[in-house]
Protein backbone atom coordinates (compact mmCIF):
# COMPACT_ATOMS: atom_id res chain seq x y z
CA UNK A 1 0.00 0.00 0.00
CA UNK A 2 2.78 2.42 0.94
CA UNK A 3 4.63 1.47 -2.23
CA UNK A 4 1.53 2.16 -4.33
CA UNK A 5 1.02 5.58 -2.70
CA UNK A 6 4.71 6.44 -3.18
CA UNK A 7 4.51 5.36 -6.82
CA UNK A 8 1.34 7.38 -7.34
CA UNK A 9 3.00 10.41 -5.72
CA UNK A 10 6.01 10.09 -8.01
CA UNK A 11 3.79 9.75 -11.08
CA UNK A 12 1.79 12.86 -10.13
CA UNK A 13 4.98 14.83 -9.48
CA UNK A 14 6.51 13.75 -12.80
CA UNK A 15 3.31 14.65 -14.64
CA UNK A 16 3.41 18.09 -13.03
CA UNK A 17 7.06 18.63 -14.00
CA UNK A 18 6.47 17.49 -17.57
CA UNK A 19 3.42 19.76 -17.78
CA UNK A 20 5.44 22.74 -16.56
CA UNK A 21 8.21 22.20 -19.05
CA UNK A 22 5.62 21.82 -21.81
CA UNK A 23 4.01 25.09 -20.77
CA UNK A 24 7.39 26.78 -20.63
CA UNK A 25 8.30 25.41 -24.06
CA UNK A 26 5.02 26.67 -25.52
CA UNK A 27 5.65 30.15 -24.11
CA UNK A 28 9.18 30.17 -25.54
CA UNK A 29 7.88 29.09 -28.95
CA UNK A 30 5.23 31.84 -28.87
CA UNK A 31 7.86 34.45 -27.98
CA UNK A 32 10.11 33.24 -30.80
CA UNK A 33 7.23 33.33 -33.27
CA UNK A 34 6.25 36.88 -32.27
CA UNK A 35 9.86 38.11 -32.31
CA UNK A 36 10.35 36.66 -35.77
CA UNK A 37 7.14 38.29 -36.99
CA UNK A 38 8.04 41.66 -35.47
CA UNK A 39 11.57 41.60 -36.88
CA UNK A 40 10.46 40.59 -40.37
CA UNK A 41 12.75 42.56 -42.73
CA UNK A 42 9.85 43.18 -45.12
CA UNK A 43 7.99 45.20 -42.48
CA UNK A 44 8.34 48.93 -42.87
CA UNK A 45 7.17 49.80 -39.36
CA UNK A 46 6.41 48.10 -36.07
CA UNK A 47 3.09 46.28 -35.98
CA UNK A 48 1.50 47.55 -32.78
CA UNK A 49 -0.65 44.47 -32.25
CA UNK A 50 2.31 42.11 -32.57
CA UNK A 51 4.44 44.35 -30.35
CA UNK A 52 1.74 44.41 -27.68
CA UNK A 53 1.32 40.62 -27.86
CA UNK A 54 5.08 40.15 -27.59
CA UNK A 55 5.30 42.39 -24.53
CA UNK A 56 2.45 40.44 -22.94
CA UNK A 57 4.22 37.16 -23.74
CA UNK A 58 7.47 38.42 -22.22
CA UNK A 59 5.69 39.47 -19.04
CA UNK A 60 3.66 36.25 -18.78
CA UNK A 61 6.90 34.26 -19.06
CA UNK A 62 8.61 36.37 -16.37
CA UNK A 63 5.63 36.00 -14.04
CA UNK A 64 5.41 32.24 -14.52
CA UNK A 65 9.17 31.50 -14.53
CA UNK A 66 10.81 34.26 -12.46
CA UNK A 67 13.92 32.23 -11.64
CA UNK A 68 14.60 31.23 -15.25
CA UNK A 69 17.79 32.88 -16.58
CA UNK A 70 15.82 34.18 -19.58
CA UNK A 71 13.36 36.14 -17.40
CA UNK A 72 15.50 39.25 -16.85
CA UNK A 73 16.32 39.29 -20.57
CA UNK A 74 12.61 39.22 -21.40
CA UNK A 75 11.87 41.96 -18.88
CA UNK A 76 14.59 44.08 -20.52
CA UNK A 77 13.14 43.38 -23.97
CA UNK A 78 9.65 44.29 -22.71
CA UNK A 79 11.03 47.61 -21.48
CA UNK A 80 12.86 48.35 -24.74
CA UNK A 81 9.90 47.41 -26.90
CA UNK A 82 7.51 49.45 -24.75
CA UNK A 83 9.80 52.45 -25.16
CA UNK A 84 9.93 51.90 -28.92
CA UNK A 85 6.13 51.97 -29.20
CA UNK A 86 5.95 55.15 -27.13
CA UNK A 87 4.73 53.49 -23.95
CA UNK A 88 7.17 55.30 -21.66
CA UNK A 89 5.35 54.68 -18.38
CA UNK A 90 5.02 50.99 -19.13
CA UNK A 91 8.70 50.78 -20.14
CA UNK A 92 9.73 52.44 -16.88
CA UNK A 93 7.59 49.98 -14.93
CA UNK A 94 9.32 46.98 -16.55
CA UNK A 95 12.80 48.46 -16.18
CA UNK A 96 12.22 49.31 -12.53
CA UNK A 97 10.97 45.77 -11.92
CA UNK A 98 14.12 44.50 -13.62
CA UNK A 99 16.38 46.68 -11.46
CA UNK A 100 14.63 45.61 -8.26
CA UNK A 101 14.22 41.91 -9.03
CA UNK A 102 17.43 41.16 -10.93
CA UNK A 103 20.03 43.65 -9.60
CA UNK A 104 22.91 41.60 -11.05
CA UNK A 105 21.52 41.62 -14.60
CA UNK A 106 24.40 41.88 -17.07
CA UNK A 107 22.91 44.90 -18.85
CA UNK A 108 22.11 46.93 -15.74
CA UNK A 109 24.06 49.92 -17.07
CA UNK A 110 21.86 49.99 -20.16
CA UNK A 111 18.75 49.64 -17.99
CA UNK A 112 19.66 52.75 -16.00
CA UNK A 113 20.65 54.69 -19.12
CA UNK A 114 17.36 53.83 -20.85
CA UNK A 115 15.41 54.87 -17.76
CA UNK A 116 17.19 58.23 -17.76
CA UNK A 117 16.52 58.63 -21.49
CA UNK A 118 12.81 57.85 -21.07
CA UNK A 119 12.45 60.29 -18.18
CA UNK A 120 14.17 62.99 -20.23
CA UNK A 121 12.70 62.50 -23.69
CA UNK A 122 9.34 60.84 -23.16
CA UNK A 123 8.20 61.84 -19.70
CA UNK A 124 9.73 65.37 -19.66
CA UNK A 125 10.82 64.74 -16.08
CA UNK A 126 14.25 66.36 -15.84
CA UNK A 127 14.52 65.70 -12.11
CA UNK A 128 14.17 61.92 -12.52
CA UNK A 129 16.32 61.98 -15.68
CA UNK A 130 19.06 63.76 -13.73
CA UNK A 131 18.80 61.19 -10.93
CA UNK A 132 19.28 58.30 -13.37
CA UNK A 133 21.99 59.94 -15.48
CA UNK A 134 23.91 60.74 -12.27
CA UNK A 135 23.45 57.16 -11.09
CA UNK A 136 24.77 55.91 -14.43
CA UNK A 137 27.80 58.25 -14.44
CA UNK A 138 28.66 57.34 -10.85
CA UNK A 139 28.35 53.57 -11.29
CA UNK A 140 29.67 53.06 -14.82
CA UNK A 141 32.57 55.43 -15.58
CA UNK A 142 34.13 52.91 -17.98
CA UNK A 143 30.95 52.11 -19.91
CA UNK A 144 30.68 52.95 -23.62
CA UNK A 145 27.60 55.12 -22.89
CA UNK A 146 29.40 57.14 -20.19
CA UNK A 147 30.16 60.05 -22.53
CA UNK A 148 26.57 60.13 -23.80
CA UNK A 149 25.27 60.15 -20.23
CA UNK A 150 27.66 62.95 -19.26
CA UNK A 151 26.61 65.09 -22.22
CA UNK A 152 22.94 64.42 -21.54
CA UNK A 153 23.45 65.36 -17.90
CA UNK A 154 25.22 68.59 -18.86
CA UNK A 155 22.47 69.54 -21.35
CA UNK A 156 19.51 68.42 -19.27
CA UNK A 157 16.76 71.03 -19.20
CA UNK A 158 18.34 73.24 -21.86
CA UNK A 159 16.57 74.23 -25.04
CA UNK A 160 17.99 73.23 -28.40
CA UNK A 161 18.90 76.87 -28.98
CA UNK A 162 20.90 77.02 -25.73
CA UNK A 163 22.77 73.84 -26.65
CA UNK A 164 23.58 75.14 -30.15
CA UNK A 165 24.71 78.47 -28.72
CA UNK A 166 27.06 76.74 -26.26
CA UNK A 167 28.40 74.52 -29.03
CA UNK A 168 29.06 77.55 -31.26
CA UNK A 169 30.88 79.34 -28.41
CA UNK A 170 33.11 76.30 -27.88
CA UNK A 171 33.92 76.08 -31.59
CA UNK A 172 34.68 79.82 -31.78
CA UNK A 173 37.43 79.53 -29.16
Amino acid sequence: MKTQLLSLGIIVMLAFLVGCSGSQQKKLEEITRLETSLLDPERVSIDMQTATQLISSYIAYVEEFPSDPQSPVYLFKAGELSMNINQGSQALQYLEQLRNTYPDFEKMAEVIFIEAFIYESMMNNTEKAREFFEMFVERYPEHELYQDASVSLRNLGKTLEEIVEEFEKLNAQ
